[in-house]
């Protein structure tokens, strides 16, 4: 049997045919030509489907802005909080946030909502500077399709057998959790 389908091989041996194990395309005896076909086909599909490469660089930087701006939204919120004397409120909202102040020490509050968004701030145009590594993030073996994995399977909240889940279930996964993140991005910057 040789694997043309996506559809029809597993995650794990997917993966083992995408770093260059032509004889994993397959079962049984089959030409050097009829592998190397069988491999540029699943891997164009799988490159169809996820579109470009550096998905994992990509999503990892989106979903760190996005938390950066939810974070300058929320001490732009506690500023206001503050502004309007709920230092109560404000103490409840940095408390959720990991930050226990006592809603006495008026200073403290302030000092702490400025440094917070004064740090965020920084970071996210720090992150936005940051021009892609296309060479590292062009480089597509084993450890970053483990990587990949890890922030799939905590995209979703759930376990990805790489022997269970076939290679274009997986893609299809990658696909929508870039989707996914592309879209509260964009939601993010209309607010």
């Amino acid at each position: 049997m040789i694997y043309t389908d996506l559809d029809r091989i597993s995650l794990r041996r997917f993966i083992d045919v995408f770093c260059g194990d032509s004889d994993a395309v397959c079962e049984g005896n089959y030409s050097k030509e009829e592998k190397k076909k069988a491999v540029s086909g699943l891997v164009n599909e799988y490159m169809s489907i996820v579109g470009k490469k550096g998905i994992l660089a990509e999503v990892s930087k989106k979903n760190e802005i996005i938390g950066l701006m939810i974070k300058i939204g929320v001490m732009n919120a506690c500023r206001y909080l503050a502004e309007e004397k709920e230092w109560e409120t404000a103490c409840s909202v940095l408390d959720d946030m990991g930050y226990k102040l006592a809603p006495e020490d008026h200073g403290k509050i302030l000092n702490r909502i400025e440094a917070i968004l004064s740090n965020s701030r920084f970071r996210m145009d720090k992150i936005m500077a940051e021009k892609p590594d296309n060479k590292k993030s062009a480089v597509m073996d084993r450890d970053y399709f483990v990587r990949e994995r890890v922030a799939v399977m905590q995209h979703f909240n759930m376990h990805v057998d790489p022997d269970a889940f076939s290679a274009k279930e997986y893609a299809y996964m990658v696909k929508r959790m870039c989707d996914e993140v592309d879209f509260r991005m964009k939601a993010l910057k209309k607010k």
